[in-house]
């Protein structure tokens, strides 16, 4: 745990936002999960009313230090973004797989990266989510 809050306050150092309790807990526990976080994991994991959680969640997500991973059945996924992202511009070159078994997101490199070209249109940012069963479950 102490690496992950270590982690967490390295990374928004870096940034260069204040290290608050709720921001450090906040990475520390996305981080710290075997998969994308779901929110209802994240805000029992939190001493923190909704408002906070979600500020936070946002403030986060606009300095690119963690992401989406997905929404499906009202609940949404967060992970950690990895070093590609700047504090200006998320790049996530990966997919995300959920297993239709144990209901784990987990973001996943490609092992050949897909292009798409659109006529009369410039792609900015494409969202692949996969569903099938992982490894674990097979």
């Amino acid at each position: 745990m102490e690496v992950s809050k270590t982690f967490a306050k390295n990374i928004l150092r870096s940034r260069g936002l204040k290290q608050t309790s709720t921001r450090v807990a906040l990475i520390s526990n996305i981080h710290n999960y075997a998969a994308a976080m779901p929110y209802t994991a994240l805000q029992k994991s939190l001493e923190a009313d909704r408002t906070t959680i979600y500020r936070t969640l946002n403030t986060l997500m606009d300095e690119c230090i963690i992401h989406k991973a997905k929404e499906k059945d009202n609940e949404t996924y967060y992970a950690v973004c990895g070093n590609e992202c700047t504090s200006h511009k998320h790049s996530h070159n990966h997919i995300h797989f959920q297993c239709t078994v144990c209901k784990k997101v987990t973001c996943e490199t490609l092992i050949n990266e897909i292009q798409l070209e659109l006529a009369k249109h410039h792609i900015e940012s494409v969202e692949i989510n996969v569903n099938g069963v992982c490894d674990e479950c097979r």
